[in-house]
């Protein structure tokens, strides 16, 4: 089945209708695991930048301070 100019243009507003209509008919389904994955993203920008790194040199600096003779 070829599909020229003018038959696509006709058929153009009823395919975006259908799209748009399966797109809304899961949202409710998905809301929850949307929002436990943006609040994932959230979460691991400030742990990656701040808390993985306050937690290394934690344990870097109790190994070399434990390991010194006292």
């Amino acid at each position: 089945m070829l599909v020229g100019r003018g038959n696509l243009g006709e058929r153009l507003p009823r395919l975006l209708h259908v799209v748009v209509d399966r797109l809304e008919r899961g949202s409710e389904a998905n809301a929850p695991l949307a929002r436990a994955i943006l609040g994932g993203l959230l979460a691991a920008g400030p742990a990656t930048l701040f808390v993985l790194p306050a937690i290394y040199s934690r344990v870097v600096r109790t190994s070399v301070l434990g390991e010194r003779p006292g």
